[in-house]
């Protein structure tokens, strides 16, 4: 009887012993309000938009920045009709770089731009994407060298002002002139990935030198190139 009560006690304490553990396994995945706490992930959030609409048409919009990097052959960046619809405008842009109008862009980390664009060039010249921009002569961008068959995406990296670059693929999707496609690029971590018209070009191109910075759009100094719907949206500290 004393052996069966000893046997009895003994599976007692080892029940309370395993159940102790549990709690405090538990316990580290718990606030103090007793709640699982989760991990915490960054909070994704628009950044910047602009549709274009409201601006009077022939004039700079407010919300960006015109840098002249060097005398183009013209250059202007001045809001125009889109098609035919005299509500829905676009941003016209030749020879010079349009950044956004916004002091906190330089601090920027992680983020997706989405844009509208339209190419209307005697020479089938692309757009130029910049990111994580330090200021005028400090950036990544993505330049696009367009062919009657696809072309060749580039990413480079300017350090004071010199242009170095650091991938390139071909790539057979035409974008036809003179109608809007669309480009989403995506800089998280040191890894850059771009989609024109929703389908892949490249994802997870890696590099270091900036992790941060803001957003401005270029085009060639013998290039036209309309941009509309844009919107920036990621993390902004």
């Amino acid at each position: 009887m004393a052996k069966g009560r000893q046997t009895f006690k003994f599976v007692f304490i080892a029940t309370l012993f395993l159940t102790a553990l549990l709690v405090i396994g538990a316990g580290c995945n718990q606030n103090l309000t007793g709640e699982v706490s989760k991990t915490e992930l960054p909070k994704m959030e628009m950044l910047f938009s602009d549709d274009f609409a409201g601006y009077s048409l022939g004039s700079i919009p407010s919300k960006w920045l015109p840098i002249f990097k060097e005398e183009p052959f013209f250059s202007v960046a001045a809001i125009q009709q889109k098609n035919s619809d005299l509500v829905a405008n676009s941003i016209e842009l030749g020879g010079l770089m349009l950044q956004v109008n916004d002091a906190t862009s330089y601090q920027w980390k992680d983020y997706t731009i989405v844009s509208d664009f339209k190419i209307e060039s005697l020479y089938h010249v692309g757009p130029i994407f910049i990111f994580r921009m330090q200021d005028e002569n400090n950036y990544y961008s993505i330049e696009p060298e367009l062919s009657a068959t696809g072309g060749t995406y580039k990413i480079y990296k300017t350090i004071d002002n010199k242009k170095t670059e650091i991938f390139r693929k071909s790539y057979t999707y035409k974008l036809a002139d003179k109608e809007w496609h669309k480009v989403e690029v995506k800089i998280e971590g040191n890894q850059i990935s771009l989609k024109i018209d929703d389908k892949t070009v490249f994802s997870g191109i890696e590099d270091n030198t900036y992790n941060e910075g803001s957003v401005a759009f270029g085009t060639n100094p013998n290039s036209r190139i309309y941009f509309d719907n844009v919107a920036i949206i990621g993390t902004k500290f």
